[in-house]
């Protein structure tokens, strides 16, 4: 029965951001900043990785901290508002001049959702 809540939990997210992920936008943000935590994950690589996609007025980051610890982490993104909306965790986090810093469990990934500044 868990794994099978977990699945359906999965598939409504991939319905949700369906619209977001199969849109023709697809940027590369810089890459993030570990401001604590390990530098590297397990590969070698900057442990924290991130897509942008833009879609209906928004800017949706997806990032992914791929490490076994725990990780702050800080992003630079262009043409954002200054709140971000951290989808499915009720909470939003702030991104004065496109700056946005969150924290981030081991191998945690957040979905944020933030108004494009024209």
């Amino acid at each position: 029965p868990e794994r099978w809540r977990d699945i359906c939990d999965l598939a409504g997210w991939l319905r949700e951001l369906s619209p977001v992920l199969l849109s023709g936008s697809c940027e590369q943000p810089s890459a993030a900043e570990v401001l604590s935590g390990p530098k590297k994950d397990a590969c070698g690589e900057i442990p924290v990785t991130a897509l942008l996609r833009r879609h209906g007025g928004k800017a949706y980051l997806i990032a992914v901290n791929a490490a076994h610890e725990k990780v702050r982490a800080r992003f630079r993104l262009a043409n954002v508002g200054s709140q971000a909306e951290v989808q499915r965790e009720g909470r939003s986090v702030l991104c004065p001049q496109g700056v946005l810093e969150d924290d981030f469990a081991p191998f945690g990934v957040h979905v944020y959702c933030i108004n494009e500044r024209n």
